[in-house]
């Protein structure tokens, strides 16, 4: 995307670099939480790992199929926003005194994604006029 005209044994080499250091710094990350915060076990960081993913691709993946004016800006906005919305309704709402409690109940994929979703009909919608 950044480069097109690499070739592809460099674009190989490059890719394993990329990998190796993603590792390295997901090992690290790793390390760390179990410093920091030994009671949050591997599931808990998949389940909100996944939370983060499903946030950003299945509003992106649900209006494209179903929208016909879904554009690149939208899907541009609503994988920002789900990606963002994750650790937002899990590490700062939730901590917010009197409506915390109700969304330590509620998992942070649903408004997440409803937020996600809204965020690309926007910018779908509007977005491209505001630029046209």
């Amino acid at each position: 995307m950044f480069r097109p005209d690499l070739k592809d044994e460099d674009l190989g080499g490059l890719s394993k670099k990329v990998t190796l250091v993603m590792a390295i710094v997901a090992l690290a990350l790793a390390m760390v939480i179990a410093v920091i915060a030994p009671n949050h076990t591997v599931f808990w960081l998949i389940i909100f790992g996944w939370s983060g993913i499903a946030a950003s691709f299945c509003p992106v993946i649900i209006l494209s199929l179903f929208w016909k004016g879904f554009n690149e800006r939208g899907a541009i906005a609503a994988m920002v926003t789900g990606f963002l919305c994750v650790p937002l309704f899990k590490f700062g709402i939730q901590e917010m005194e009197g409506i915390g409690p109700y969304f330590a109940q509620l998992d942070v994929l649903g408004p997440s994604f409803l937020i996600s979703m809204v965020a690309g009909v926007l910018v779908a919608k509007y977005g491209a006029k505001a630029t046209s």
